[in-house]
């Protein structure tokens, strides 16, 4: 099986629904599935950077092409795979700081109430 064709068995694993557009995308429910069989506790980092690693457009929602194009541009066709990326990244960041900056403002941009330019204290230290 190709690492196109894995890609897609896993993107089916845990899509939920179907837009009413016809988009393909795994909702927050999913992602949670997703980062607790890789072993994420929702509480910690590695979730977040899973979010920004494939290439999430809302809170935990990843399209079919986001996901496609993430996994291929990491060499990813496999949960144990994805698992690993994704702890190279939190590793990577720690010492990469153009990386934590990009991933920092991927984070504010999903944690900001709509148009709005600063999130809450609240929401800044959870």
């Amino acid at each position: 099986m190709s690492a196109g064709n894995l890609r897609e068995k896993l993107f089916a694993q845990y899509q939920d629904f179907e837009r009413t557009d016809g988009s393909s995308v795994i909702s927050p429910e999913g992602f949670e599935r997703l980062s607790n069989d890789l072993g994420f506790d929702m509480a910690k980092i590695e979730p977040l950077v899973l979010m920004w690693k494939v290439g999430c457009t809302e809170l935990g929602t990843v399209s079919y092409a986001s996901w496609q194009d993430s996994l291929a541009a990491m060499n990813v066709s496999s949960t144990s795979q994805l698992r690993k990326a994704t702890d190279e990244a939190v590793k990577q960041m720690a010492t990469d700081a153009q990386m934590y900056k990009t991933f920092y403002r991927r984070m504010f941009d999903y944690l900001k109430p709509g148009k709005q330019k600063t999130i809450s204290a609240e929401a800044s230290i959870s």
